[in-house]
């Protein structure tokens, strides 16, 4: 805080920082406090509101907006002041002295966004922008048995969930909606058979050896994931139709979805939420499952590949893929 007075004339200038933008700015907080008897000159109050403003920017080295009483617009830094006479600003290198008499008002000039703060802006347009980076290694192998497992590094950031464009009711995709997905690791492939094997005691055959493990029903992944979990822990899941899609969209989708397959997903198909959320989870309880597929862009929205959770073959076998939240991995 800073009390300037000049003639009987009090005026308090709070300076702070907008932590999140990185702006200066300046509240006038308390006008004027004149004494008994004395009379208020307004030129000298507005000369002292400028130099409050035009010293708090001086001394946070920030670029100024000075406005003359012309109309003219200046921008720079402010490297002399002298409240009486006048003050020197400094364009593209090269140093100009104006007047008090001719400034209208200085401000602060709005900085550039900082990177986190252009990292949080998502357009209507865009579909996914990564947010988080923290250091977290690009991947790590379990093993499954003998079977290792690749878990490769979704970066977390936020995503316009879903697609309204041409056939999207047909694709059950509507509406599109904001989320944020934290950083999680997604199994490279589908679970093979060789893991099915080992964990149920099967022999598999040679042809189906290193295969994606495929069922029909979700009951059956249920089963199997939840084998996987008595080796792994109960961190690792299948994803949300939220992760699965982020990933299908994320930078490293081509690590991810090389032979890629119809996939479950963890929980019932729903409605999407219209309101913005964090780290999703849909329908608890329903007549179907979310299944997902990856082939183009048009395909990766598609919806409309639900299956009865129970009692009826859909046309086309499931694979299965685990997750974990990075914040559930313990790296040495």
């Amino acid at each position: 805080m800073r009390l300037f007075i000049l003639q009987n004339v009090a005026i308090v200038v709070l300076l702070h920082a907008e932590q999140q933008t990185s702006l200066f700015t300046l509240q006038i907080m308390a006008a004027v406090a004149p004494l008994p008897h004395q009379r208020i000159s307004m030129k000298k109050i507005i000369l002292l509101l400028l130099l409050s403003v035009a010293t708090g920017l001086h001394a946070q080295d920030t670029d100024a907006v000075i406005t003359l009483k012309n109309g003219t617009v200046i921008t720079g830094k402010i490297t002399k002041l002298n409240p009486t006479e006048g003050l020197t600003v400094v364009v593209a290198g090269f140093a100009t002295d104006i007047s008090m008499s001719d400034v209208e008002k200085i401000e602060n000039k709005a900085a550039a966004p900082t990177a986190a703060a252009a990292a949080a802006e998502l357009s209507r347009d865009d579909k996914l922008k990564v947010t988080d980076t923290s250091e977290l290694p690009d991947s790590f192998v379990i093993n499954i048995g003998d079977n290792p497992v690749t878990m490769i590094l979704v970066r977390g950031g936020m995503m316009n969930m879903g697609y309204d464009g041409p056939n999207s009711r047909a694709l059950k995709s509507e509406p599109v909606h904001r989320v944020n997905v934290t950083s999680f690791y997604m199994s490279s492939k589908a679970l093979s058979n060789d893991i099915y094997g080992f964990l149920f005691d099967k022999t598999i055959k040679d042809k189906k050896k290193g295969k994606p493990y495929q069922v029909w029903q979700h009951d059956t992944a249920e089963d199997f994931i939840e084998k996987v979990q008595g080796v792994l822990g109960s961190e690792y899941r299948l994803p949300t139709e939220a992760e699965w899609e982020y990933a299908a969209f994320s930078p490293v989708q081509d690590k991810l979805f090389v032979d890629s397959g119809y996939e479950y997903c963890n929980e019932h198909y729903g409605d999407y939420s219209t309101e913005e959320q964090t780290d999703p989870v849909g329908a608890k309880s329903g007549k179907y499952h979310v299944i997902r597929h990856y082939s183009d862009s048009y395909t990766k929205h598609n919806r409309s590949n639900f299956t009865f959770s129970r009692g009826t073959m859909p046309v086309v076998t499931m694979g299965m893929r685990i997750v974990i939240k990075a914040k559930d991995c313990k790296f040495k």
